[in-house]
């Protein structure tokens, strides 16, 4: 194998599980998709970061991983390598790719940073994502005050950032302001400006320090 087959072999060692976590931050983290410069450069640090994990894995277990050789002795990748190493050094990427979108969407670093009061940013999306990311807020009552009608029932999906705010509420109830229960639908799916839209969480309380948590 000369020194060109080589060099693409390396990439490609690095950037496949970094492809499959730089995926995944695009599908699950992203608000607006990036330049596929970002999507690169993403897969490349994904992936040298996988490495480092899965390295440090075999080290544990008193074992060098092959694609460690590979680069150190510069032996060729069919004596080193195999399909199994790749499918570990995958799995590695999947489960990194998981909590790094579990962070994306808690943020449990900023909720740190509020416990020592370090800070009071809660991230940097809107208060629409922040509001409905918290199990928390999962019963509302939407009010239409053009139509005189509030909806009230469980969130199960919303929108992302954006002009128009979508929700798709379960076991939806109807009411009129007077309070009269009209119907009742399985699900029920709304749209609004971003501009005009009053939602109540029944149930939940506000607090300035720690979120929102259940009344008690």
């Amino acid at each position: 194998m000369d020194k060109v087959d080589i060099a693409v072999f390396q990439l490609a060692l690095i950037f496949f599980p970094g492809i499959i976590w730089a995926l995944m931050h695009r599908a699950f983290c992203e608000k607006e998709r990036g330049s596929e410069f970002y999507f690169i450069l993403n897969c490349f640090v994904f992936g040298v970061a996988t490495y480092v994990i899965t390295f440090s894995l075999y080290d544990a277990f008193g074992h060098l991983h092959p694609v460690a050789r590979f680069f150190a002795d510069g032996q060729t990748p069919a004596s080193v390598f195999s399909f199994t190493d790749l499918l570990v050094t995958s799995g590695v990427a999947i489960v990194l790719g998981l909590l790094w979108t579990y962070g994306a969407t808690y943020k449990p670093q900023y909720w740190f940073m509020q416990k020592i009061k370090a800070s009071k940013k809660y991230g940097n999306e809107d208060v629409w994502d922040f509001t409905f990311n918290n199990p928390a807020a999962e019963y509302v009552n939407v009010r239409d005050f053009e139509k005189q009608l509030t909806y009230s029932g469980l969130v199960k999906a919303f929108s992302e950032s954006g002009k128009m705010r979508e929700l798709l509420i379960s076991e939806a109830q109807i009411y009129n302001f007077e309070g009269a229960l009209l119907y009742e639908m399985p699900l029920v799916y709304l749209a609004r400006s971003s501009d005009d839209i009053h939602i109540e969480f029944p149930g939940v309380e506000a607090k300035l320090e720690g979120g929102l948590t259940h009344d008690k």
